[in-house]
């Protein structure tokens, strides 16, 4: 009984001290790789009263495409989260990984037009890294709601 003790505790205190070794991954300032963007800023133009959205919620439209993109080690990977700073902007999806299995991942982003007045609109998108150099990328987005011309 105390021989399988004995065994039993230089095994563990053996895989105490060899395992944190081989499995603790880089600490994620030291990893190196970065995540790019697609387009530096979108421009969207869009009629005053008509629909993007029908019921509120199923787009009519196919919204501006984003793409990130991970460089870097090939164990490397960076989860994300995206956010804006209006009502008016919806992004699918909200937050992902991109790096180790997917080098580049597409984010849509459309535009809500129920009620916005004639006029141009601002907005920031900020996208939000973990273990990677980048920590944040912003892209500028305008909005241009177009009065229609009545013809007659």
């Amino acid at each position: 009984m105390k021989k399988v003790f004995l065994v039993s505790l230089v095994v563990l205190l053996f895989g105490a001290l060899i395992v944190p070794a081989v499995g603790t991954p880089k600490p994620a300032e030291a990893w190196s790789g970065t995540v790019t963007c697609s387009a530096s800023e979108l421009q969207f133009s869009v009629y005053a009263g008509v629909p993007t959205y029908l019921l509120g919620f199923i787009p009519l439209d196919e919204g501006q495409t984003l793409t990130l993109t991970h460089t870097g080690g090939f164990l490397e990977s960076a989860g994300w989260t995206v956010s804006d700073d209006a009502g008016w902007l919806n992004e699918d999806p909200l937050f992902g990984v991109v790096g180790c299995l997917d080098r580049s991942q597409d984010v849509t982003v459309r535009v809500n037009t129920d009620g916005l007045a004639a006029g141009t609109y601002t907005a920031t998108i900020t996208f939000k890294f973990t273990t990677c150099a980048t920590k944040t990328i912003t892209v500028p987005v305008t909005v241009e709601v177009i009065e229609p011309r009545v013809v007659g």
